[in-house]
């Protein structure tokens, strides 16, 4: 689900992370591929590693947080 995944560099790295926390990736795959895309850009901006990785995870405590699509 979801051609993130299989979409251009930077991405990988977020499909790993959503993939070991399956409701935050259920959640992910039921936004609308312009959020979906908000969000990949926010974490593909960053130009240091560390700072991607920090911003993967924010979305992902953000994503939880919201819960599921309603």
């Amino acid at each position: 689900p979801g051609g993130f995944v299989q979409s251009r560099s930077g991405r990988r790295g977020l499909a790993l992370a959503l993939q070991a926390t399956l409701p935050a990736a259920r959640i992910f795959h039921a936004l609308s591929h312009s959020h979906q895309r908000e969000h990949l850009n926010y974490i593909r901006e960053a130009k240091k590693p560390g700072t991607r990785q920090r911003r993967a995870a924010k979305m992902l405590t953000i994503l939880l947080d919201r819960g599921p699509a309603q």
